[in-house]
């Protein structure tokens, strides 16, 4: 009778065993995956060449320091009026946010589709630093047209709103930012996705703007949707928060994280602009 109970629980031990060691090996080879195949999840775009000039936006090519040519779409202004850069967010490409220029349009203000590398027919393949690189030659080549940096008004959707703040906190004197969705930091928002990893180590494209928004000075309209499922509004307030008095933070309390425009975004970003021009 001794026996048969040693027998039991010594099986019941290595069955304890192998289950621990199943769970630690599809532990491994999940967080593998994750860590390998990351920038497959991180962006989606659509690689379609695009073509605006229907809805009145005219071709512009510049280079980035790499090497790499970008093609994206621009919207001449009004004598004397600001210039909106849009950089958008992981999905699509240019041609899906034609919409967000109203605002800006509307008020006879420039408006640029800064398209990255490997969207809307571009080649090269999105990184944290070639978006920083693309961000940098659109920005660049206003200035080469004589556009004044104080006459640039910097927007940012979702995971364009890291490369925003980037090229904020890089120089100082635009006229103005706008942050759509923003987030703290990527491995922020991976982080409290798959909390059983170290996924703060584990993210190659940080897009650390909660360590950046406190160095810009410039005005700063921070949008977010109560009802955000994929970037919580804890991340957008806390960016307020950290800027230091130079952000308003407006909450759209019937808005998730792609359909702010549905819900009174255009709105308040058309207050937002007729104070700055003020």
């Amino acid at each position: 009778m001794q026996l048969d109970q040693k027998m039991q629980r010594e099986l019941k031990r290595k069955r304890l065993m192998e289950a621990i060691l199943i769970t630690f090996y599809l532990y491994a080879f999940f967080g593998g995956w994750l860590y390998f195949k990351q920038r497959d999840f991180m962006y989606f775009p659509d690689r379609t060449p695009t073509n605006m000039a229907a809805a009145g936006a005219n071709a512009v090519t510049v280079q980035a320091a790499d090497g790499t040519g970008l093609m994206g779409w621009y919207i001449e202004p009004q004598p004397g009026k600001p210039i909106a850069i849009l950089f958008h967010g992981n999905a699509g490409n240019v041609s899906s946010r034609l919409f967000k220029a109203a605002p800006f349009t509307d008020r006879g203000m420039g408006f640029l589709f800064a398209e990255y590398r490997g969207y809307g027919g571009n080649p090269g393949k999105p990184t944290e630093t070639g978006l920083y690189e693309d961000a940098r030659a659109w920005t660049m080549a206003l200035q080469k047209e004589g556009v004044p940096v104080e006459q640039v008004i910097l927007y940012g959707e979702s995971l364009g709103t890291g490369v925003a703040v980037k090229m904020a906190a890089e120089r100082p004197g635009y006229r103005a930012m706008i942050l759509e969705s923003p987030f703290t930091s990527f491995p922020a928002i991976v982080q409290d996705r798959y909390p059983v990893y170290p996924a703060r180590m584990m993210v190659h494209d940080k897009y650390d703007s909660l360590s950046r928004i406190d160095k810009i000075k410039v005005p700063t309209l921070i949008i977010h949707g109560r009802k955000d499922m994929l970037v919580p509004l804890e991340q957008g307030a806390q960016l307020a928060n950290a800027a230091g008095g130079k952000a308003q933070l407006v909450v759209l309390d019937n808005a998730g994280h792609g359909n702010l425009y549905q819900n009174g975004a255009p709105e308040v970003i058309g207050r937002f602009l007729d104070e700055m021009l003020k």
